[in-house]
């Protein structure tokens, strides 16, 4: 297959990532201004990896029990699966993430985001 500069596609999507165990933090479903800066900084290391299409960092940033549920609600459950589903995003540029919703208990968070990213198709 031969990619086409030529085709570019721009879209917005609706994650929710959870990365267990993440961060320490109160048992309710609110997190402390530390753990959101934490995530935050999470999200800029994933956004600047993507834009420099260096995949392994950004499956770094997950654990061997974290899931994804994607666009659609394809569930992606461990680190191998992750994997395969962050390189397909290798074609990617213009990466980036906006917290919409971040919440938790004491075990793990979870991260609502909406995402924009600009991909290069076959």
């Amino acid at each position: 297959m031969k990619i086409s500069i030529n085709k570019i596609s721009k879209a917005s999507a609706f994650v929710l990532l959870l990365i267990a165990p993440a961060f320490t933090f109160a048992q309710n479903t609110e997190v402390s201004s530390d753990v959101r800066s934490d995530i935050e900084k999470l999200n800029k290391l994933m956004e600047n990896s993507i834009k420099a299409n260096d995949m392994s960092k950004v499956v770094d940033l997950y654990t061997d029990e974290a899931t994804i549920i994607a666009p659609g609600g394809q569930k992606i459950h461990g680190r191998k699966a992750i994997a395969d589903y962050w390189y397909n995003f290798s074609r990617c540029k213009n990466f980036t993430s906006e917290i919409t919703e971040l919440g938790g208990n004491g075990k793990m968070v979870y991260q609502l985001s909406k995402w924009t990213f600009t991909c290069v198709k076959y």
